[in-house]
């Protein structure tokens, strides 16, 4: 449903963003100069506090008028497509010539969202993994799902239109690659979001997006369906999530080097190698993690999966204690007793057989909560021998809680269904 907005903050928006235009300049006839969105800085200030009363929901960006106005300018100047060397006034280029009459086709493009988007990105799970899946999609609830591209579920998705949106000029300027078909022998990342996403800003369903793919591949390292390579170089085609959407048309955008360098080093076992409880993970357990109710979990395995591909053994640490608390953290109780103890505790319970195993892991986790603490609170420089130690078995503590987790999860499913 497009937006509704009031005639007094809609006069009040087409009005500023005029007057803004007037002062906006382009560099070489084709980008808006770098001052550009300080210049449009204060628009989001004129719709009200509360945005869902004119239907501004979904994956927007903190401010969507900004980003939408600078998108907008930014995409016709794109189609323009004049070159010329320096810099002159918005206002010189034709289409921006009256500013008022700029500013109303703006507003009324900008009173169409939200937009509905398609997002696909390529990853390393070969198409022979159907069988795993018992088929070739696998629904993850209404935030993600894994797909082989048919002419029956993406018919109307016609990748050589990114090239033609001019995303090849940018890819080029990037050295990165564009796809120009799909790739029939492997798995897609998929998702259907609401919202708007530019080109430059506006990137919030992209980084959500990436996020819970974090999350699916955080699931394949725990339970060994999957490791991590470390440096591998960077693959371009997987560089790219395809972006297809009405009325902005298709597109791509970009992952962050770091994600799109982590997403290239996993590297899946061969269908032949998965055993009968590799099955069952794929089939069970990663959809029971997808589920709404178990959002705590999955971004515990976010952060975990972070914690595996990460560079730097001090972040990875933190990363790996900040999974553990997501997963056994309260804070009305920590206050009480104090964290490390409260997940110690926490932890041994749900993972350890006897009581001698519970001890050891009560103790593990408060050396490593010192270690964590000397971390974030003294600036230690680097691990011990011992330390990185505690890094390997503070992963097998995180793996086993999640694992854990979801097999009771899994297991209270079934039983309810019975």
């Amino acid at each position: 449903m497009p937006l509704k907005l009031h005639p007094e903050c809609r006069k009040r928006l087409v009005e500023a963003i005029e007057q803004r235009l007037s002062g906006l300049k382009v560099d070489s006839g084709v980008f808006l100069h770098e001052s550009a969105l300080e210049s449009l800085y204060g628009l989001d200030a004129i719709l009200p506090a509360n945005r869902e009363q004119i239907g501004l929901v979904g994956e927007f960006g903190d401010q969507p008028v900004m980003n939408f106005v600078f998108e907008t300018i930014s995409g016709d100047l794109r189609a323009d497509d004049r070159y010329e060397p320096g810099s002159k006034p918005l206002t010189q280029l034709p289409a921006y010539a009256e500013p008022a009459a700029a500013a109303e086709r703006i507003v009324a493009a900008f009173e169409t969202l939200p937009w509905r988007y398609s997002l696909y990105l390529r990853s390393g799970i070969p198409s022979a993994y159907s069988e795993a899946f018992r088929g070739i999609r696998l629904d993850l609830g209404a935030t993600l799902r894994l797909v082989i591209p048919t002419e029956e579920n993406v018919p109307h998705l016609d990748v050589k239109t990114l090239a033609e949106a001019g995303d090849k000029m940018v890819a080029i300027m990037q050295r990165r690659e564009v796809p120009d078909a799909w790739d029939l022998t492997s798995f897609y990342f998929a998702a259907e979001v609401s919202g708007y996403i530019g080109r430059y800003t506006s990137q919030r369903a992209i980084t959500r997006f990436a996020a819970r793919v974090k999350a699916f591949y955080g699931m394949l390292l725990i339970f060994g369906i999957a490791s991590h390579q470390q440096g591998l170089d960077v693959l371009p085609t997987r560089n790219a999530i395809l972006r297809f959407g009405c009325p902005d048309g298709a597109g791509l955008n970009w992952l962050v080097t770091e994600d799109a360098a982590h997403f290239s080093s996993i590297r899946v076992k061969e269908l032949t190698d998965l055993t009968t409880t590799h099955h069952a993970v794929l089939r069970a357990l990663i959809p029971m993690a997808f589920q709404p109710q178990h959002d705590r979990i999955r971004t515990a395995i976010r952060w975990l999966f972070d914690s595996f591909v990460g560079g730097s053994e001090l972040l990875s640490f933190v990363q790996a204690t900040v999974a553990l608390q997501i997963l056994f953290g309260d804070k009305a109780i920590s206050d009480i007793v104090g964290i490390g103890r409260l997940i110690a505790n926490r932890c041994a319970y749900l993972i350890g057989d006897t009581f001698a195993e519970r001890q050891q892991i009560i103790s593990d986790i408060q050396q490593i909560y010192d270690t964590r603490s000397a971390i974030v609170h003294r600036g230690k420089e680097e691990l011990t021998q011992t330390e990185t130690s505690q890094l390997t078995r503070l992963r097998v503590l995180c793996a086993r809680s999640v694992g854990q987790e979801l097999w009771m999860a899994h297991k209270g499913s079934a039983e309810g269904g019975a």
